[in-house]
């Protein structure tokens, strides 16, 4: 025996930016049928509050934190039990990142000739987010008077603690 589940409608899919204002909503007048043990994927058409999302701009800060929030009210049509509401919500936060500072503290020169080049780098790194950032990669190359004289990239993952500095030594 196979049960339909007939979706009269999905409304209110909206996401909530700061203190509350809608910037964006949704609704689908009819979803269609999905079956016992289906499963369906739900085109939503969007409404942008472009008033709202531009007053979000002057609150929206390179290194913050910006909390969120998702309200989804899925209305199902069940038979025997008839209409069901069904509300969803999800809260989060979206870290908007700010780029480093990075400072050359230091070359250090182990061994410098023409066959070879041997030095350690010495960088400054100031995390200026409100969260930690995570240095997945990073490769760099030295010249000296327009020739390429080095190279190096970063060996492991390093983390920098929110409104912190870490020295990073590379060979």
């Amino acid at each position: 025996m196979s049960l339909q589940f007939t979706s009269q409608k999905l409304t209110s899919s909206r996401l909530i930016l700061f203190d509350g204002r809608k910037l964006i909503s949704g609704l689908i007048p009819d979803a269609g049928t999905i079956h016992a043990h289906g499963s369906e994927t739900v085109q939503i058409p969007l409404c942008l509050i472009y008033d709202d999302i531009k007053s979000t701009y002057a609150d929206i800060q390179p290194g913050s934190i910006i909390p969120y929030k998702v309200k989804v009210d899925l209305i199902v049509d069940v038979p025997v039990f008839g209409r069901l509401t069904l509300p969803l919500e999800k809260n989060g936060e979206i870290p908007i990142p700010y780029k480093p500072d990075v400072d050359i503290e230091k070359i250090k020169f182990q061994k410098f000739s023409f066959e070879e080049t041997v030095a350690t780098l010495h960088l400054k790194l100031e995390n200026k987010n409100d969260f930690d950032l995570g240095l997945n990669a990073l490769d760099y190359e030295v010249w000296l008077c327009d020739v390429s004289i080095g190279g190096a990239e970063l060996a492991k993952t390093e983390n920098i603690k929110r409104n912190e500095g870490k020295a990073l030594v590379i060979p």
